[in-house]
C-alpha cells in the first residue's frame, strides 16, 4: 500500500470514528441558534481559509471564523477535504501539524519546488541546522551536552535558533549551576511541517532522505546540463 493509499485509508476510518469533545459542544457552538452548514457547503470555505494563510488553523479558530459551524461538523468537513484532495491526485494536500491544519505541496514534487525556489537562500547555516537536530532528538539538552556532540561552542548559534524561534529554554538541569535545558517549539514544529515532535523521522529515515535527496539533485544536474549543451 502507498504512503497515499494508507492516509486515505486513516482518514476514511477516522471520518467513521468521529465523534464530539466537550470543545465541540461547549465552545465552537453557533451562537446564533442556526442550523449548522454541512460538509459540502463548509469544504470550499476551509479550502479558502488554508489557501489564504501560511499558518495552521486550528478547528477552534476556524469556528470563530465561520459562522453557523461547530467544532464537529468542521473537523468532519476538513477531514472530508482531505480525502478529497487525496482521491484527486493533486499536487497538493492538507496535512495536520502543529495543532491546525494547512495547505502543503506533496513531498513527491519537492524537486520541482526546488527548482522553482533554488536562488533563495536557507536562513539556516549548517551548523544551525546541525544544532537543531542534535535538541530536536535529545531534548530537552543543556549546551555543554550539545557542545560535546559538535565539539565546538555553540551559544551564537543557540542565540539564533532562539531568535528564529525555533528553540526555547523549557527548564533547567538539577546539577551544580542548573543549566538551562533547550527544547523545540511549536514554531519548530511548523516549520518543518510535523504534527507533534514524536512524527520525527528516526536517523535511518533521515539518511535515506537525504540520499534521495542527493540523488534527485545530482540527476537534476545531468538534466540540466543536457540542456546547456544542446
Amino acid at each position: 500500500m502507498s504512503d497515499e493509499q494508507q492516509n486515505l485509508a486513516e482518514k476514511q476510518s477516522e471520518l467513521e470514528t468521529i465523534q464530539p469533545t466537550e470543545s465541540d459542544e461547549n465552545e465552537l457552538e453557533p451562537e446564533n441558534g442556526e442550523e449548522n452548514l454541512d460538509s459540502e457547503r463548509l469544504r470550499p470555505i476551509l479550502e479558502c481559509l488554508l489557501f489564504s494563510t501560511i499558518q495552521p488553523l486550528s478547528i477552534k479558530q476556524i469556528a470563530g471564523i465561520v459562522d453557523n459551524a461547530d467544532g464537529k461538523s468542521l473537523r468532519k468537513a476538513m477531514i472530508d477535504l482531505q480525502i478529497e484532495y487525496e482521491q484527486s491526485n493533486r499536487g497538493l494536500q492538507i496535512v495536520e501539524m502543529a495543532g491546525g491544519y494547512q495547505m502543503a505541496t506533496r513531498p513527491q514534487y519537492a524537486p520541482h519546488v526546488m527548482k522553482l525556489n533554488k536562488k533563495r537562500r536557507n536562513p539556516l547555516s549548517l551548523p544551525a541546522l546541525e544544532t537543531l537536530a542534535i535538541i530536536a532528538y535529545k531534548q530537552p539538552i543543556i549546551r555543554a551536552d550539545i557542545e560535546a556532540v559538535r565539539g565546538v561552542d555553540s551559544s551564537g548559534v543557540l542565540q539564533t535558533l532562539a531568535d528564529l524561534e525555533l528553540i526555547k529554554i523549557v527548564g533547567r538541569k538539577d546539577v551544580i549551576g542548573r543549566p538551562p535545558m533547550y527544547g523545540t517549539t511549536e514554531e519548530f514544529l511548523k516549520v518543518f511541517g510535523l504534527k507533534r515532535i514524536s512524527d520525527l523521522p528516526s536517523i535511518k529515515e533521515l539518511r535515506e532522505q537525504f540520499e534521495k535527496s542527493e540523488e534527485s539533485q545530482r540527476n537534476q544536474g545531468k538534466k540540466e546540463s543536457e540542456v546547456d549543451a544542446e
